[in-house]
């Protein structure tokens, strides 16, 4: 056995450090300067204020009133009875029936009562309903589907780290991380010692991280370099430098929860020559705005409970394409791409993590694509972390294991398109190599700039006998496509009854789960033909005289309303909160409309009917897009 150098020459000899740095998002990722101290309020903006403006409308009501004020806010479009926003009114487009409903409920049950006769509405009243729990560090609870109240709340059963309830996670530190970069340390050379170093790195950061009253000191890195850093003594497992780096890259990839871990660290030298020998310390820099225990309290907190919020979407869900389509989806609709006031992407640290996606709802891809991570390991779904170049620039996505080791990629960040319809798409999910041509995978093997093997993907397109994507179905005379996770988009009327009457459903159940009715597609109510050139030569369809657009519905292609000649009128179960826009190629510019407008069927298809005029002399126009307001 070798002797070892004396301890005191090996004090000695400890003189150098070395500063490594990496990026991503081809941002110069100089990341732990300073930086503002993170949002803490989850929701990212002050609470709401109602701007309240009064609102008339004119016609003869239940109690013999020729017209009604009631008061409508500029900015999330409610609409109250009262110039305080005290008490919101269920559905303004009911004044066309003479009656202006308010929403009633008790702890069990929900009814609508009109405000001015005080009768209820018959066809309103029922228990408050829900499949799904929702649920918060304390508790579980039920949203109902119909009115929103929250009803059958009640503390955590906890067992063997669950609840037996809502199977909310005891402890998430321990279920979103993943191992995949630990077990890819050993295939490596000296893999073993790079697996013990990972071990050491994982203990004193998880320790650091809960540990509310641990404040991490700040230590000279680098002759003129002094940052918080987090020193881990790591003289037995005998690795170098770069070993060293490798082992905490592989950790930081596999470990999102951890936000305020840097990609930067400092290692001190056992002796000879630097490049060949053993380190005894390795110095992780850290994002000075959680050096301090109470920082990383509150930021945890916050962290926790949109953890909650996601897991909580996802609860009774138990196939990994819809798990995956729905953390997919409801994410984009929920976070917005980070961006510098030049509109370059953000480089601040927040942006880079899961700090910026779930305390400001607001990320650059690393953000994206660690939330991603992160969300499906609590899941229990199998996926890596992703690094490379898309478009030239510096990337960051997932691949994601559907089942049997079936692999495809995601990309969330360019799937989050807030000029699309719903403010989604699905261009870059489940999706093979030969798809995703566009993307290329990191090959660096050294240092902090690490990337792991990858699985081999599949080669097939996924295909189960679920609903994915774009598939098609039929129900009721009717075909429905899937848009997006629980969400339906009428692409087809084939036959409607004798009366003309075509009563979309808000909710189709189908393949054993409810999905909603969102979107009405561009030829629903019309078959274009055409001749060799692609010139239409003739409509056909069902002869529809009256259409029931349910509430459910967010975004409306108004073509096919154009071109339906038979139709009389079009009914909006609710009226509230539409704009509408062209699709004349450009950024979309929004036209609110008013919705006592179309509280009235004709006049309601007359403004359906409307096409965008072309600019200059020319003829003809452009078709509309109907959007209800958006939450993000």
């Amino acid at each position: 056995m070798k002797k070892r150098l004396p301890i005191l020459l090996i004090i000695i000899l400890c003189l150098c450090f070395t500063l490594v740095f990496s990026s991503c998002d081809a941002i110069l990722d100089l990341i732990f300067g300073p930086v503002d101290n993170p949002d803490l309020d989850p929701d990212t903006q002050p609470a709401h204020t109602h701007t309240l403006t009064a609102k008339t409308y004119v016609g003869q009501i239940c109690t013999g009133q020729s017209s009604v004020t009631y008061y409508q806010c500029e900015s999330c479009g409610k609409c109250f009875v009262d110039d305080k926003g005290a008490e919101e009114l269920a559905d303004v487009s009911t004044l066309s029936a003479g009656h202006l409903y308010v929403i009633k409920f008790d702890e069990q049950n929900h009814w609508r009562t009109c405000r001015f006769c005080k009768n209820t509405d018959e066809n309103s009243a029922g228990n408050h309903t829900s499949a799904v729990w929702r649920y918060d560090t304390a508790r579980h609870y039920k949203t109902c589907d119909v009115c929103g109240t929250d009803f059958a709340s009640e503390e955590h059963t906890m067992s063997q780290g669950q609840c037996s309830v809502c199977h909310r996670h005891q402890d998430y530190a321990a279920v979103c991380a993943s191992n995949y970069g630990y077990q890819q340390l050993a295939v490596l050379d000296h893999g073993d010692r790079m697996q013990k170093l990972y071990n050491k790195i994982a203990d004193a950061v998880s320790a650091v991280h809960s540990d509310e009253s641990l404040n991490i000191e700040v230590k000279q890195v680098s002759e003129n370099v002094t940052r918080p850093a987090l020193s881990i003594d790591v003289g037995d497992c005998y690795v170098n430098a770069n070993e060293a780096y490798v082992a905490l890259a592989s950790f930081i990839l596999d470990n999102p929860l951890y936000y305020w871990v840097g990609k930067q660290a400092g290692v001190s030298f056992m002796g000879g020559n630097q490049e060949s020998s053993y380190i005894i310390s390795l110095n992780i820099i850290v994002d000075e705005n959680y050096a301090q225990g109470s920082a990383r309290a509150e930021t945890n907190a916050v962290i926790y409970d949109k953890i909650d919020y996601y897991m909580s979407y996802v609860s009774g869900e138990d196939n990994s394409y819809d798990i995956a389509l729905a953390l997919h989806d409801e994410i984009a609709r929920n976070v917005c791409y980070a961006y510098e006031d030049n509109g370059a992407p953000a480089d601040e640290l927040w942006a880079h993590s899961i700090a910026g996606l779930f305390v400001r709802n607001s990320a650059v891809c690393e953000g994206y694509a660690k939330a991603f991570q992160l969300l499906l390991n609590a899941c229990g779904v199998n996926n890596v972390y992703v690094t490379g170049e898309s478009n030239g620039m510096g990337h960051a996505w997932n691949v994601v294991d559907l089942g049997d080791n079936a692999w495809y990629w995601y990309d969330l960040t360019w799937d989050d398109q807030p000029n699309a319809a719903r403010g989604v798409v699905h261009d870059n999910l489940c999706k093979t190599d030969a798809e995703f041509d566009d993307h290329t995978v990191s090959t660096k093997k050294q240092g902090l700039n690490y990337l792991y093997d990858l699985p081999d993907r599949a080669t097939e397109n996924y295909n189960t006998e679920r609903l994915e994507i774009n598939d098609v179905f039929s129900d009721n005379g009717c075909n429905y496509r899937l848009v997006g996770y629980k969400s339906l988009s009428l692409v087809k009327c084939v036959v409607v009854g004798d009366d003309g009457v075509l009563e979309i459903p808000a909710y189709i159940t189908a393949d054993g789960k409810t999905y909603n009715v969102v979107q009405i597609d561009r030829a629903a109510l019309i078959t274009y033909n055409y001749n060799e050139q692609g010139q239409i030569v003739s409509l056909t369809g069902p002869s529809v005289k009256k259409i029931v657009i349910p509430h459910t519905v967010e975004v409306i292609y108004n073509a096919s309303i154009r071109d339906c000649s038979t139709l009389e009128s079009a009914v909006f179960e609710n009226a509230e909160g539409w704009s509408r826009y062209a699709l004349n190629g450009k950024s979309p510019a929004y036209e609110q409309i008013d919705e006592i407008t179309i509280s009235n069927g004709a006049s309601a298809l007359a403004m359906l009917k409307q096409i965008a005029p072309m600019e200059g002399n020319l003829s003809g126009g452009y078709t509309y897009v109907w959007t209800k307001s958006s939450e993000k």
